[in-house]
């Protein structure tokens, strides 16, 4: 069940909440803006989601941790302020931001501790206008902060402590759409291998917040309790209940699993 909704023109500010084992703890919707002052949530599929033309978002001194998918998630948002947060063991995003709307997100991080996701902050697509500022991004198990090939405007990481993360401490893929500075001097854009998070993974994400079912991609078997069905070694995108199901499902699958 989702904690708090805000839509339609609605606004709230939360002052010493706390969230917890949610499907989304909070959700900001068309026309809503929130203000969360000193907020825990944890133990929730995602901390915060802000989408659907949002007007925007105010984060100050909370702590979101333990989620299933994202810590928080921003798309289509409007203006994005988060300070002095703490975003931690999250098992895919700290922060993701995927804006889908044509202007620009303005989003401003400051004094924040983003720490033990699988990615610190993540820029997936759409046009930003970001600062991030006296940030930690550390301990993350694959990259710290990425920015992806679809983003475009400009990203500003000042006087910031992004170190120790698994992979990558930052990368910027988005060539020349995107400018990326580091403390004012510019972060070259690479070709990379990097793949984000395989569709499978984020499926189990939510069928352990009890929101999607596993299915066999070629005879939509559920998955039932105590079962892990086996995933195709190529791709790791889909799974099958039987090795026959496997096979019989093979001449479509390889349309998408790309085998050479």
């Amino acid at each position: 069940s989702n904690g708090v909704i805000v839509s339609h023109d609605g606004s709230i500010t939360l002052i010493n909440c706390v969230f917890r084992n949610c499907e989304f703890a909070v959700e900001v919707r068309e026309g809503g803006h929130a203000t969360m002052v000193h907020c825990t949530i944890e133990n929730s599929f995602v901390g915060v989601k802000v989408v659907e033309k949002a007007k925007g978002l105010s984060m100050r001194n909370c702590t979101v941790s333990s989620c299933e998918l994202y810590g928080i998630l921003l798309d289509w948002a409007g203006e994005v302020s988060i300070s002095g947060c703490k975003v931690e063991n999250c098992i895919c995003y700290g922060i993701e931001a995927s804006n889908r709307n044509r202007r620009t997100m303005p989003i401003k991080i400051n004094n924040c501790h983003i720490s033990k996701c699988e990615y610190g902050i993540n820029f997936e697509i759409g046009g930003y206008m970001a600062t991030i500022t006296n940030t930690t991004v550390k301990n993350n198990d694959k990259v710290g902060i990425i920015v992806l090939p679809s983003v475009i405007g400009s990203i500003a990481v000042t006087q910031c402590q992004v170190t120790e993360n698994g992979q990558n401490d930052m990368i910027n893929l988005s060539q020349v759409r995107c400018v990326v500075t580091v403390d004012g001097v510019t972060l070259k854009s690479i070709t990379s291998d990097y793949e984000p998070p395989k569709q499978l993974f984020i499926r189990r994400c939510c069928q352990r917040a009890g929101i999607w079912d596993i299915l066999c991609e070629n005879c939509g078997k559920k998955e039932g309790p105590g079962e892990k069905y086996k995933k195709c070694g190529q791709c790791q995108n889909v799974c099958y209940c039987s090795k026959d199901c496997q096979k019989a499902h093979w001449k479509e699958h390889k349309k998408e699993c790309n085998p050479d």
